[in-house]
């Protein structure tokens, strides 16, 4: 017999020092624990109050936080986001580089010392392959420019626009990136 195992949401409120999970669904099933990684604890109540066996529920975990973490653990997910990106661009323009100065009849060795790589890691990069480079990869664009940088240290300003085009198939307009500028900061 196959068991047809159903995820409960369940929020989680943290008090003075315990966590208070209710599932959404199942009003009736509370508990509390003292750490999120408890939270298991509550499938028996949701068993028992809904009705089934415990084997065929599963949670999943929705923390109820603060508006201002909300907002700087949003933040801090978008900047990954760009980061992931802007290394996968920064991979692409690399493998062009090493393209452009391979036609240009500059030795392996000579490209490695460039790209600051051994020639073997030259010749690997060489041959990986290009994407389209007009493809946006889920639909993410952004546009990063150094607004300053102070020769003497390793300060910069960087800006950094995001927009999200949901059918990937156009650029943005000006006026799109404009709204789209998230910040401006020393990094």
């Amino acid at each position: 017999m196959v068991e047809e195992v159903t995820t409960y949401t369940v929020t989680a409120e943290r008090t003075a020092k315990w966590w208070v999970l209710q599932a959404v669904d199942v009003p009736g099933a509370i508990t509390q624990v003292a750490r999120l990684d408890q939270a298991d604890q509550i499938k028996e109540a949701i068993a028992f109050v809904a009705g089934v066996p415990e084997e065929e529920v599963e949670i999943d975990v929705q923390p109820v936080l603060p508006e201002e973490a909300s907002e700087h653990l949003e933040r801090a997910r978008e900047l990954r986001t760009v980061a992931d990106w802007v290394a996968q661009e920064a991979t692409i323009e690399t493998r062009i580089a090493a393209r452009r100065l391979s036609s240009g009849g500059i030795s392996m060795r000579d490209i490695g010392m460039i790209m600051g790589v051994s020639h073997q890691r030259a010749h690997q990069v060489l041959h990986e392959p290009v994407p389209d480079e007009h493809q946006h990869r889920d639909g993410l664009i952004a546009d990063l420019t150094v607004c300053s940088a102070d020769r003497h240290s390793s300060t910069h300003t960087v800006e950094v626009r995001i927009l999200r085009v949901e059918d990937g198939t156009r650029e943005p307009s000006g006026a799109e990136l404009a709204n789209g500028v998230r910040t401006a900061r020393p990094v």
